[in-house]
């Protein structure tokens, strides 16, 4: 039995170990990302150290969100940085690793005060605003009364006019818009995260033999807190405060 066992194990390295020789002589990936985002930033700086772990090549291409995924799938372009678990079907030349690259927090915002001290059970009886097509926003406010708007910004505009009580968004994302557009002193987020979303490394078929080695280090980084270590150095770097869990 233990010969067995150590068989299997021997075997398991083996093909990991050949995944690595694979990634050593591959070519550089080329992986879509889009442009003027701290959390793309973000998942570009985990990505880097992952290929520098693994000695697989990755170049980083700004293209339009809605092209990514698309691009990736026919193969123009190598893999898509981030991306949600519920893509799973939609591109069938599409591998996601398992282990998330980042993770994605949403928080609440209203125009009064009063949001800060206010329980999530009260918070839901109030209105919703979310972005346009925003999946996972859509999720985080299901069974609640919504309305779409197609920007931040629209979204803020909608929020101060009283068209919805409470504003759910990408906290990091949000809060940039909020210094940019003078808005700190008219809007209120209240103090804890409404949810979150983990978000994928995804690769085109053709490289399958990437899969093992860049989830063992996602896996590694992540037990070492490094994942966590670089989220907290971007809120320090643009004075955001985390929120409460």
């Amino acid at each position: 039995m233990r010969v067995t066992v150590i068989t299997a194990f021997r075997a398991i390295i083996s093909l990991w170990l050949a995944a690595v020789m694979t990634a050593a002589n591959a070519q550089t990936l080329q992986v879509s990302r889009f442009a003027n985002s701290a959390m793309q930033d973000l998942a570009e700086r985990v990505m880097r150290e992952a290929s520098r772990r693994t000695n697989i090549p990755m170049q980083f291409t700004n293209v339009p969100l809605q092209r990514g995924l698309p691009m990736a799938d026919s193969g123009e372009l190598d893999a898509d940085i981030m991306r949600p678990r519920y893509i799973d079907g939609q591109f069938p030349n599409l591998i996601r690793l398992r282990v998330p690259v980042i993770t994605i927090d949403y928080a609440a915002y209203g125009r009064q005060p009063a949001v800060k001290t206010m329980g999530r059970e009260e918070l839901r009886r109030m209105s919703f605003g979310i972005p346009k097509g925003m999946v996972a926003a859509q999720k985080l406010t299901e069974g609640l009364k919504v309305n779409e708007g197609q920007s931040f910004n629209a979204l803020f505009e909608m929020l101060g006019a009283g068209r919805f009580d409470i504003a759910v968004l990408p906290y990091v994302e949000a809060e940039i818009q909020v210094r940019q557009s003078n808005m700190a002193s008219s809007v209120y987020v209240w103090p804890q995260y409404w949810g979150s979303e983990p978000l994928y490394f995804v690769l085109n078929r053709k490289h399958q033999a990437l899969v093992a080695p860049l989830e063992q280090a996602l896996t590694q980084m992540d037990r070492e807190g490094v994942i966590g270590k670089y989220y907290a150095e971007m809120l320090k770097a643009k004075s955001i405060e985390p929120l409460k869990n």
